[in-house]
């Protein structure tokens, strides 16, 4: 039977390993939120991912068991379209646009989120204030974008209005 001069440092042991369990709590600022159903969009997005999202004064927090799990968490929130600046290390928005810096023409741009006419004016006020563009049309979850322009520019430019999307 153990001694409790054995147990006690062994009950400390326990106890203050699962104090250091990681558990990640990841406040993404930036995100385009203009309505109840960017919020719902943003919400639905971390839904299986092992992760939980709580939307408060245009922050999205992600709570999840560790970074691992936060990180799958924003990964698919950038998949929905959005793109949020991440107040944790180790834990951000990867661009995978696919849209290398250079000269472009001409550039589509899918899986944008895009629920209302607020959302369409962002993507359109983002996209027309680069240089070199001439022109952009916003189609459901797609916005063309023409001109003479950087096309990295324009994915930063829509990273600013915290949206996402992806070269078609």
């Amino acid at each position: 039977m153990l001694k409790l001069r054995t147990l006690v440092p062994v009950l400390f042991l326990a106890l203050g390993v699962s104090a250091m369990a990681e558990d990640a709590s990841v406040p993404l600022t930036g995100a385009h939120l203009c309505c109840g159903k960017c919020e719902k969009a943003a919400a639905k997005a971390v839904e299986g991912t092992g992760a939980k999202a709580a939307i408060a004064d245009k922050t999205i927090t992600v709570t999840a068991a560790d970074a691992a799990a936060a990180q799958k968490a924003v990964d698919a929130l950038v998949e929905a379209g959005f793109w949020a600046i991440s107040g944790k290390d180790g834990v951000a928005a990867k661009d995978n646009s696919g849209v290398k810096a250079g000269a472009a023409k001409r550039l589509e741009l899918t899986g944008v989120h895009q629920c209302c006419g607020k959302c369409e004016k962002a993507i359109l006020a983002a996209v027309k204030g680069v240089k070199g563009v001439e022109g952009a049309a916003v189609n459901g979850n797609s916005v063309v974008v023409e001109g003479e322009f950087d096309g990295a520019e324009v994915v930063a430019a829509l990273h600013a209005a915290g949206l996402h999307g992806k070269a078609k």
